[in-house]
């Protein structure tokens, strides 16, 4: 390299005597804390829509469960019922004590903020698609629900004899 292309880079290239960082080392540092920090966002978003929905899922798995063992422990038909809001544990008198009426609430629970829920399985049979029967045989009606929140989506398949998750797919 010649004397004066050195004289011109050194003039142009501040010295580092002052011990302070130049203009373009705080500018490379702040493109390169934006740059990650824009990758991150969207993961972070997607732990949120993952976690709202393994809740939604857990939460009816575990209401079969419940609807399941209760119905075998109290001879007596329960329900699972549910809407935009919130999902019920249902159960019916028996019948020797005027039951076949209104069913008597259990359990009510929110459903967590923004999940929609569609029965695959009533839906294709035309049967009622927010409810869900356990009899005390100790059988249920087959269920396979998908849990959707914005383009993410849980889909679950339960037994009908034992009323546990025995297949889950998803998509976040």
């Amino acid at each position: 390299m010649n004397r004066n292309a050195s004289r011109y880079i050194a003039a142009w290239w501040p010295r580092r005597d002052d011990g302070g960082f130049t203009l373009l080392e705080m500018t490379l540092a702040i493109v390169l804390a934006v740059m990650f920090s824009s990758m991150l966002v969207p993961l972070f978003d997607t732990v949120v829509v993952e976690k709202r929905l393994r809740a939604g899922s857990s939460l009816y798995s575990e209401f079969a469960q419940t609807a399941f063992r209760e119905s075998l422990k109290e001879g007596i038909t329960y329900e699972v019922r549910w809407n935009d809001k919130t999902i019920e544990l249902m159960k019916y008198a028996p019948a020797q004590n005027g039951g076949g009426k209104e069913p008597e609430i259990v359990k009510v629970q929110d459903i967590p903020r923004g999940i929609t829920v569609t029965n695959l399985y009533s839906v294709a049979k035309g049967d009622e698609p927010n409810q869900w029967s356990f009899y005390p045989t100790g059988v249920c009606q087959p269920m396979r629900l998908k849990l959707m929140l914005g383009g993410s989506w849980i889909d679950l398949t339960f037994s009908p004899l034992t009323a546990s998750v025995i297949e889950e797919s998803y998509a976040f």
